[in-house]
């Protein structure tokens, strides 16, 4: 059981891994490598309040 969850630690760990890749790849060149992907950086709008 305990093997079985190593397993899925690795395996988590590879798909943060390759979307966080992809995600600098769209931000340094701008190729879409996963298409939908959400910029890694967003820019936060401040809206005052009057």
């Amino acid at each position: 059981m305990i093997n079985g969850f190593q397993i899925f630690a690795k395996f988590l760990v590879a798909l943060i891994t390759l979307g966080l890749a992809a995600a600098v790849v769209k931000f340094l060149l701008g190729w879409e490598l996963i298409p939908g992907l959400d910029p890694i950086f967003m820019a936060l709008a401040i809206n005052p309040v009057k």
